[in-house]
C-alpha cells in the first residue's frame, strides 16, 4: 500500500509507542499512549508527577508525556505537543490512568541519561480510547500490521 495522497495530507501509520523513535522526523503516526499519575502544582501553574510515577502533563509547555509498556521491557516516552489541539482536548485526555490515540507528526527523538528513549511528536489529533479498549487485540493488531509492511 502506498504511503502518498494526490488529494491531500499524507495518512498517517499505526505504529507502536514504542517504535515511534524508528520513524524519520516528519513521519506521520498514530498510536495508542497511556497517562498514569500526575498531581497539580498551582504555583508554578504544571503537573508533575508523583514520587512513583514518571508521567506527566505539563501545562506551561502543552506537552503530554505518554508510554505503553508494550513490548515488555519498554522504555519509550512519547513526548506529545498539543499546542495545535488545546482547544478540542478534554479534561478526562489528561486524568489518571487516561489511554489515549494520537495522530501526529514525529519531531525529534532523543536519548535520555536514564536509559529510556524519547520520541517528540506534534500532535495534530488527540481523543480518549474509551473504556472498552482491548489493549491486547490493539497490540496483536499493530504487530500484524508491522509484519504485513515488512517491520517485524
Amino acid at each position: 500500500m502506498a504511503d502518498t495522497n494526490p488529494y491531500g495530507a499524507p495518512p498517517s501509520r499505526l505504529v507502536l509507542l514504542s517504535d515511534l523513535p524508528h520513524h524519520p522526523i516528519g513521519a506521520k503516526v498514530r498510536f495508542l499512549g497511556w497517562q498514569v499519575l500526575t498531581t497539580h502544582h498551582s504555583h508554578n501553574h504544571s503537573l508533575t508527577p508523583l514520587p512513583n510515577s514518571v508521567e506527566t502533563y505539563a501545562v506551561a509547555s502543552a506537552t503530554l508525556t505518554l508510554t505503553h509498556a508494550y513490548p515488555p521491557p519498554t522504555t519509550v516516552f512519547a513526548h506529545v505537543d498539543i499546542t495545535l489541539v488545546l482547544q478540542s482536548v478534554h479534561n478526562r485526555d489528561l486524568q489518571t490512568g487516561a489511554w489515549v490515540n494520537v495522530i501526529g507528526y514525529v519531531a525529534v527523538p532523543r536519548s535520555c541519561d536514564n536509559g529510556s528513549t524519547t520520541a517528540h511528536i506534534q500532535a495534530l489529533t488527540l481523543w480518549n480510547a474509551g473504556e472498552n479498549l482491548q489493549l491486547a487485540a490493539y497490540e496483536q493488531a499493530v504487530e500484524a500490521r508491522k509484519a504485513l509492511d515488512g517491520g517485524g
